[in-house]
């Protein structure tokens, strides 16, 4: 990484686009915000949290901030689109580029009665049956929908006119799309790709019009590779662009760029169509939220990745940032953006310079990548969120969970890039798989903690924060992955010890002694938890009864310990 030769050097990326606060945190559209946003090399502005769960109760729809003539208008809508308006002015005012994000179509309104359902969180969306009749609701073909989000744009370009471009997903953010095999008679036996780019350039027309250098971006979130692909001959040409995640699974900053975003980018790049890249920049994403976590090497190496991809002209951070906190990832994205070629050796020494930090940090910050390097992202999205989680695991055996939503994406090209997307009962090689490169990365965590002791006494408040904030999400990242760890581990001991005593074997004596020492490892691990204790003591008091009461296979899927559970059902 320290030395780019000629052929490999990085361009500058334009537009650069921040997305202002996160799901977690409000988003501050302030001057002196903005004013902080312009010295990290951002020269654009998402206007709004776009996000399925709505946080910050954020606009996430036309119909959010714009209602048609004939149709009620709730306070609430006049006073996100004041809003918006407010904060498109001000990000103008003071040179930047403004994007606003939305899903479309919206895909709860029955377009022959206009009645809206309520939907009941992101629950509700992914495990509707949204190939069946309901899909009648959000099929672009019917040209009842696709008139009336077209004149809800237009209405919106009339009230917002400091809005330069519009972010368009076409499923995911309460939108979706009919599938051809479903029964909608607009679209059965019709390929997504036959339909999809004409009322993108429909929705490109209204918002375009008139409007030099205005741009309407598609992200093609959740579809297969090969509709995405499909796609692209039939988009249009002219103020148009495409938005894309770092590969076609998520953003990952430990996994960037794959072929699918190489083949699309190429392909849009002979019709002259933009790609915007979606990567994560600031210490808080959404792999390790509500976390935050310094992994430079990780944010030079996906700019340095997505640079490298034909096509690719610009950058976007996905979760959103501060900028007026402080944050090295983000002052080292920032470096880089403002001198493509340095070495990033030297980017990170004037980093930790300006930060008041002391060059031993770089030992802690190695580790630090390497631990969330290790982390078996590829096996299962829900590894994210990671900090939601909790080092006291379920006590039924444990499963590597995959099963997420239907989508084309889902059932098709995403299983290239998780190992699961069902949750049918892994190869005890998988589990095995995921079990150690878990615990070697909270290893790594570890190791990332002790070397905090090491950094110079008396090293001021900068040393003082890093330390205490480093810590803190270190400890508990690591906590948690250890906890997945053990109880893969503790699943695969226990189930060869069954296997001893359904076979009539005398119990291994190897994996009796390893079991206490895992169950004494997890009540370490949960700083004594009572589930853990209570296992334990079972195990040294009557293994038998050990057997026959914990580790069992779960009958249904519980989500006793919430969403991002992992190895829980």
């Amino acid at each position: 990484m320290d030395d780019l030769t000629p052929e490999h050097a990085m361009p500058r990326f334009t537009p650069v686009i921040a997305v202002v606060g996160n799901p977690t945190r409000p988003p501050a559209f302030t001057e002196e915000h903005l004013h902080a946003l312009r010295a990290k090399g951002f020269d654009t502005v998402q206007l709004n949290i776009a996000w399925l769960s709505r946080p910050h109760d954020e606009p996430l729809n036309l119909r959010d901030v714009v209602r048609d003539e004939g149709e009620a208008e709730p306070p609430r809508v006049a006073e996100r689109r004041a809003e918006l308006a407010r904060r498109s002015a001000l990000a103008r005012r003071l040179g930047f580029r403004t994007m606003f994000h939305i899903g479309s179509p919206f895909m709860w309104r029955d377009p022959a009665t206009g009645e809206v359902r309520t939907p009941e969180g992101p629950d509700d969306t992914y495990y509707s049956d949204l190939e069946g009749e309901a899909s009648r609701r959000f099929d672009v073909a019917d040209p009842r929908v696709a008139g009336h989000e077209l004149h809800l744009l237009a209405r919106l370009r009339a009230a917002c006119p400091d809005i330069d471009d519009l972010l368009v997903y076409t499923y995911d953010q309460d939108a979706w799309q009919a599938s051809e095999f479903g029964p909608s008679p607009f679209s059965r036996g019709v390929p997504l790709h036959e339909r999809l780019p004409a009322y993108l350039a429909r929705l490109t027309d209204v918002w375009t019009r008139d409007r030099p250098g205005s741009t309407l971006w598609w992200e093609p979130w959740e579809l297969s590779a090969g509709q995405v692909l499909a796609c692209v001959p039939h988009l249009p040409a002219t103020s148009f662009g495409l938005c894309l995640h770092s590969n076609i699974a998520e953003v990952q900053i430990a996994r960037p760029v794959d072929t699918w975003l190489r083949n699309t980018a190429r392909a849009a790049a002979r019709r002259g169509i933009p790609i915007v890249a979606e990567a994560f920049l600031g210490a808080n994403n959404e792999e390790i939220e509500p976390c935050a976590l310094s992994t430079v090497r990780l944010v030079d190496e996906q700019l340095r990745a997505l640079s490298g991809v034909e096509g690719v002209t610009g950058v976007k951070e996905y979760f959103g940032v501060d900028a007026q906190t402080t944050d090295l990832n983000l002052d080292l994205a920032a470096a880089r953006l403002a001198d493509p070629d340095a070495p990033f050796a030297a980017l990170l020494a004037g980093v930790l310079d300006r930060n008041g930090l002391p060059a031993e940090v770089t030992a802690v910050l190695d580790r630090l990548d390497e631990a969330v390097q290790l982390i078996p992202w590829d096996t299962s999205w829900f590894l994210r969120k990671l900090g939601t989680g909790t080092p006291d695991h379920g006590w039924h055996a444990a499963i590597i969970r995959g099963r997420v939503c239907t989508t084309p994406s889902w059932e098709s090209s995403r299983r290239g890039h998780f190992m699961k997307t069902d949750d049918d009962s892994p190869h005890v090689y998988l589990l095995e798989d995921v079990q150690l490169r878990c615990a070697l990365a909270a290893d790594a965590f570890a190791e990332s903690v002790a070397l905090l002791d090491h950094l110079p006494a008396g090293g001021g408040p900068a040393v003082e924060r890093f330390a205490t904030q480093t810590r803190d999400a270190a400890e508990r990242l690591g906590r948690i992955v250890r906890g997945f760890a053990l109880h893969l581990r503790e699943t695969l001991v226990v189930r060869t010890l069954r296997g001893d005593r359904d076979s009539g074997r005398p119990l291994t004596p190897r994996l009796c002694a390893e079991l206490i020492d895992l169950l004494r490892a997890d009540v370490a691990n949960t700083s004594g938890a009572p589930e853990p204790v209570a296992a334990l003591h079972l195990a040294e008091t009557d293994l038998d009864a050990f057997l026959d009461t914990y580790l069992l296979p779960a009958s249904e899927s519980r989500r006793e310990l919430g969403l991002h559970a992992f190895t829980t059902a």
